[in-house]
């Protein structure tokens, strides 16, 4: 998967936190459970092209972990990703696809429920999400926008130390 605007839906593998082969395991340094709340690692792993568990155990030996929550600059320094922080402002829709976004996984308005989920943009240019939390596709507006967290593949042959600005355009100040 690259940064530009378009990528190929092919190219990446939809996972599931509730997946048996990780859905016990611990996520970071806690007590909680992928299967409830795996989502942000597990758009990550999709991402990446890597297992959510295998992920979870490199972030965690390079100390990427406070409890449960994942430290997100830091894991994008580690998985060699380009990190802009996060967006509140969903009518500028990052020009990077894949990135991860933010919701409210209540549907019916009850309380806020943090959800990560997976934004991509199609061959076709159709804007969709992943939900980790079956690893399937869904329409962009399935969730309640919250904010976009602002992770992007880095180009092939990128070099350590070049910002996102320097290699391509796609990337928010």
């Amino acid at each position: 998967m690259s940064r530009n605007k378009a990528c190929e839906v092919a190219s990446y593998t939809p996972y599931s936190q509730r997946d048996l082969r990780w859905s016990w395991k611990r996520v970071g340094d806690s007590r909680l459970r992928f299967y409830d709340f795996g989502c942000l690692l597990t758009c990550l792993a999709m991402m990446v092209g890597r297992r959510p568990d295998e992920l979870n155990q490199i972030l965690l030996a390079a100390g990427a972990f406070d409890g449960p929550n994942l430290r997100s600059a830091q894991a994008a320094t580690i998985l060699g990703l380009d990190y802009a922080g996060r967006s509140f402002e969903i009518e500028n829709i990052p020009n990077i696809s894949p990135t991860i976004r933010e919701v409210d996984y209540t549907r019916d308005g009850g309380e806020f429920v943090r959800h990560f989920v997976l934004q991509m943009t199609g061959g076709d240019g159709t804007t969709f999400v992943v939900d980790p939390y079956g690893g399937v596709k869904r329409p962009l507006d399935y969730y309640s926008f919250v904010s976009y967290r602002l992770f992007a593949r880095r180009p092939l042959g990128a070099r350590r130390g070049e910002t996102a600005s320097s290699q391509s355009p796609a990337m928010p100040a």
